[in-house]
């Protein structure tokens, strides 16, 4: 009996050993990633909902601010100056356009992106620079990242700017559909109108990291098997 015993100790002191290794060692596989980008641009894929023409009141003032969308129908952008003078920044990448709310210049409004992320990424940051004509402010899954339209802070969004934004919050993201959205407050009247970028960073587990990691918890389970039935 007694030698039964420390047989048992002894199986269930290498089985723990042995867990630990082969923990320790999917630690180290899973801290294999690839790095991922995406890259959204203003451009005619761009989608827009008009909050009305003119200098902004208070009440679309407040909505503009809290990236308020709600009952709002987004259309495509158009592309085009159309009497606005707010230019594309510098360094944007190939495709970058400045955009309109449609259907009639001179809107108050918001443009909107998606961009979707896969399940397990993680290390996100996302940095962007736009111009905005008169004044805007950026979202990320209505989590706001650059100050309010009113307050004066000069990383509110303007015409001629060229204001850069950013955020490695990842709170603000999550695996699936994400927005970028940008308010756009025509607050002098007239034109108005944006050109706006943003790069998203990230990484990712390679595929393989989890076919490795189901092969390896099989195999511990076929050795622990095996060793109890001797």
């Amino acid at each position: 009996m007694a030698s039964n015993n420390m047989k048992t100790k002894t199986f269930w002191r290498k089985t723990l050993i042995g867990c630990g290794s082969f923990w320790l060692a999917i630690g180290g596989v899973l801290g294999v990633a690839r790095a991922a980008t995406i890259t959204l641009t203003s451009d005619g894929t761009t989608l827009c909902a008009p909050l009305g023409q003119g200098t902004t009141t208070p009440a679309q003032l407040a909505l503009l601010d809290a990236g308020n969308t709600s009952g709002l129908t987004f259309g495509l952008a158009a592309v085009g100056g159309f009497g606005t003078f707010t230019d594309v920044p510098p360094n944007s990448p190939s495709g970058t356009h400045v955009i309109n709310i449609t259907p009639t210049p001179e809107q108050n409004g918001f443009f909107r992106i998606t961009f979707t992320l896969p399940a397990g990424f993680s290390g996100i940051s996302l940095t962007g620079t736009g111009n905005v004509d008169n004044a805007g402010r950026v979202f990320i899954n209505g989590n706001p990242i650059t100050p309010s339209l009113s307050s004066g802070d000069p990383a509110v969004l303007t015409q001629f700017g060229n204001v850069g934004f950013s955020t490695t919050n990842a709170a603000y993201f999550q695996p699936g559909i994400n927005t970028l959205l940008l308010a756009d407050a025509n607050t002098t009247g007239g034109p108005s109108g944006a050109a706006f970028y943003a790069t998203i960073n990230y990484a990712v587990p390679e595929p393989s990291t989890w076919g490795m990691l189901g092969v390896g918890v099989a195999a511990m389970a076929v050795v622990a098997r095996r060793r109890l039935v001797r």
